[in-house]
């Protein structure tokens, strides 16, 4: 769709794009839960880009990347791409013990904090 209109004289044309919505927000459809050092989160994380809308964005396909921030490191794969404006983790392990937060971000959108996270000792 396109405007075609004049201002002071000059003519000027407006490209609107009807349809595609722009991602404006994330969320955790599944928060992580933590469990014992070094093995895999007992629940991975699944990301949800949203549209302006609060829908769950269909056209993104991009990267998401997972964060650290708190207490270990974090391994396994930390960026995929977005499937359908869902990105589904499922290797992500926390080296250490304590308390974290991962952050979900996306670039030209923005970021999100998950839940508090625990990892402890295995026996």
């Amino acid at each position: 769709m396109s405007a075609r209109g004049t201002a002071g004289g000059t003519a000027g044309e407006i490209g609107l794009n009807v349809g595609t919505a722009l991602s404006r927000g994330l969320r955790f459809l599944t928060q992580p839960i933590g469990g014992i050092t070094g093995l895999l989160l007992t629940t991975q994380p699944v990301v949800q880009i949203l549209n302006d809308s609060g829908n769950v964005d269909q056209n993104y396909s991009g990267q998401v990347t997972i964060t650290l921030q708190g207490v270990g490191v974090l391994g396994g794969t930390t960026t995929i791409n977005a499937v359908n404006g869902v990105a589904t983790f499922t290797n992500l392990v926390i080296v250490g013990i304590g308390t974290a937060n991962l952050v979900a971000t996306v670039p030209g959108i923005g970021q999100i904090l998950s839940n508090t996270v625990t990892t402890v000792l295995g026996l």
